[in-house]
């Protein structure tokens, strides 16, 4: 059934199909690169991220790779990547991200990510270090 859509350009319902048989790479694929909608993709991975599930916890990180590493004949999108970061930058893998980014970034181009990861590094280790000091009393 997935060739036909493939061939009559019907991309939403292609998009769907792979969203059902958990192919979410292929579907972000198709919102990206066939429909040129990042909100839709978005959306996607809002729709299905799920951290205790091995299937849809990398979700965001399937859509970055998507952003950064296209098909052939393909553009990579970098603005769009870096948006992503910095806004779901607590359900991605920094070490993982970081391996995805072009050599070629700058740091003043992801000072925005690395001030968010920071900033949520820095509120768990209070958390932590709060718990902690209550356990203790």
């Amino acid at each position: 059934m997935l060739p036909t859509f493939v061939v009559n350009n019907l991309y939403e319902e292609r998009a769907i199909l792979f969203s059902r048989l958990e192919q979410h790479k292929d579907a972000l694929r198709t919102y990206v690169y066939d429909m040129n909608d990042t909100q839709l993709a978005e959306d996607y991975c809002k729709k299905f991220y799920d951290p205790q599930n091995d299937k849809r916890s990398d979700v965001y990180l399937y859509l970055l790779n998507v952003y950064l590493r296209p098909d052939k004949n393909m553009q990579q999108q970098l603005q769009p990547a870096l948006q992503l970061l910095s806004k779901h930058f607590d359900k991605i893998n920094p070490a993982e991200a970081f391996e995805l980014l072009p050599t070629e970034i700058t740091i003043n181009e992801m000072l925005r990510y690395f001030e968010c990861v920071l900033r949520n590094m820095a509120e768990k280790k209070k958390k932590w270090a709060s718990s902690g000091s209550v356990a203790q009393i």
